[in-house]
């Protein structure tokens, strides 16, 4: 399994809006040059469900994340 934490740091040109998969709510937006030590070991550790970019936000990428409640 790949983790949120995995994924960030091959992120170089690209702001990041983290989706709730199971939802589809935005749980938050990440600019470029921001990821680091911002995300709690909760989200931090979330597994990567799938990725897709918006071709109507430009320069971002969605990244879809297991949120797990009971950690």
């Amino acid at each position: 399994m790949i983790t949120l934490e995995d994924i960030l740091p091959l992120v170089l040109e690209n702001d990041i809006r983290l989706v709730d998969n199971d939802s589809g709510d935005e749980i938050c937006f990440l600019r470029n040059g921001y990821f680091n030590s911002i995300l709690s070991e909760k989200y931090s550790r979330a597994i990567v469900k799938h990725i897709n970019n918006d071709e109507c936000i430009e320069d971002t990428i969605n990244i879809y994340i297991l949120v797990r409640n009971n950690d």
